[in-house]
């Protein structure tokens, strides 16, 4: 037809897909008056995005919609064999139950693999909402420990009370203990794990005490003169940057060092963003198990949920889907269902800095592809510039990886 395909298709997201590389697969979309699903996969060469294909699916889809139904109730008995599984063990989640197939994502999951198997201690490291908690449960899930699964909160327990929380105490301690003592978290978590979330916030006095049992692997209720044996898995976790809290005085560097063994960094969404639409089907097949009846995400939704940066990461995002779950009329969450957020917020890769803003151009003669890979040259240099040189700095400005970046300095020879 001699006319571009971004011209006459604007709206299948055909562009988003060479820019990011993300999979969008069986998307609801209404093509004229016909409901249509959307599936567009990239084309690459060396891992690079160089166009991308484009299926439309129209007819069959009543045949197609009866065999997704029977895989839906296939995989609603699997998960609830699972959680009563998991329940005996006090668990909630397993590693399976994270989603992602992602670099960044596959290399957190290999290293809790690793981790569960064996009784050393584990640090979980991560921006708020981006999963520590799933992970706790999971690298339970996969180890062979028979005891249970226990969490604290090391910032919603009084201070007052942590150490009789963590270690119990003997009847008769103190005036108002309960007659025959009281079992410890330390106690209840004896061959099984101990989760201590929010890791950052526990006071000086009991992480004094806390690096002691690490230690020694032993510790003494309160008013007893027993020495209990630790059988304990330990995982620790904290959005906070642990080492500046020790430059500050509020963390002790000698506790850091004990739990800092198997360190694993859970990524942020705006990371991993070729994952969004697995993890969005899997938050949907959730609410339809509380109660919504949800066909799924129009595609011009699921675009606008790629451009946004997700300051509040996964947690963001179900509470995001759950609000739109509630206010939809047609079973399918679309762009008006989405808060003002989203459309004001956007990713930066959609984004040029304020001294580089200009007239949108219409694509004639110069290719697609060109105009794009000259627009991401220019977003790296400028993110490079604003982070005076550091790539790991610059990578989080651009919401990428590291390995994206180098490649991409690579591919323009972009001078260092």
């Amino acid at each position: 037809m001699g006319k571009s395909i971004t011209e006459t298709f604007p709206n299948l997201g055909l562009e988003e897909v060479v820019r990011t590389g993300v999979v969008l697969n069986n998307v609801p979309k209404l093509i004229g008056e016909t409901q249509s699903l959307i599936t567009v996969l990239p084309i690459k060469d060396e891992n690079i995005n160089v166009g991308a294909i484009c299926k439309i699916t129209y007819q069959g889809l009543i045949q197609l919609q009866g065999a997704l139904q029977k895989v839906n109730k296939l995989e609603q008995q699997i998960t609830y064999y699972q959680k009563k599984l998991n329940e005996i063990r006090g668990t909630k989640y397993s590693l399976a139950d994270i989603i992602g197939d992602s670099q960044p994502i596959r290399r957190a999951k290999t290293e809790a693999l690793a981790a569960s198997r064996s009784r050393s201690t584990v640090l979980l490291l991560g921006e708020s909402g981006t999963g520590k908690e799933l992970f706790a449960h999971g690298i339970h899930a996969a180890s062979q420990q028979t005891g249970m699964f226990v969490q604290v909160n090391c910032a919603a327990i009084p201070n007052e009370l942590l150490e009789s929380d963590f270690f119990g105490y003997a009847e008769g301690s103190f005036t108002g203990a309960k007659k025959g003592g009281k079992k410890g978290k330390f106690a209840m978590a004896q061959n099984g794990t101990l989760f201590l979330d929010e890791i950052g916030d526990m006071p000086l006095e009991l992480q004094t005490k806390m690096l002691r049992v690490l230690q020694e692997k032993e510790y003494e209720p309160i008013g007893s003169n027993q020495i209990v044996q630790l059988d304990t898995k330990i995982i620790a976790a904290t959005n906070q940057n642990l080492e500046r809290l020790i430059a500050e005085g509020k963390f002790r560097e000698d506790l850091y060092y004990r739990l800092n063994i198997m360190r694993i960094e859970i990524p942020h969404l705006r990371e991993r963003m070729e994952d969004m639409p697995d993890i969005v089907d899997s938050i949907i097949f959730h609410l339809n198990q509380f109660g919504f009846h949800l066909n799924g995400i129009t595609h011009s939704s699921l675009t606008k949920l790629l451009n946004y940066d997700w300051p509040g990461n996964i947690r963001e995002l179900q509470n995001l889907l759950e609000r739109a779950a509630n206010l939809t009329q047609n079973h399918y969450i679309d762009i008006e269902q989405l808060p003002d957020s989203i459309h004001a917020r956007l990713h930066v890769y959609n984004e040029q800095p304020e001294h580089q803003l200009s007239t949108p151009k219409k694509i004639t003669s110069e290719s697609y592809i060109s105009s794009m890979e000259k627009t991401e040259k220019e977003l790296i240099q400028t993110a490079l510039q604003e982070a005076g040189g550091n790539k790991s700095q610059a990578s989080r400005i651009l919401g990428a990886s590291r390995t994206w970046l180098y490649a991409k300095i690579k591919k323009y020879q972009i001078m260092e």
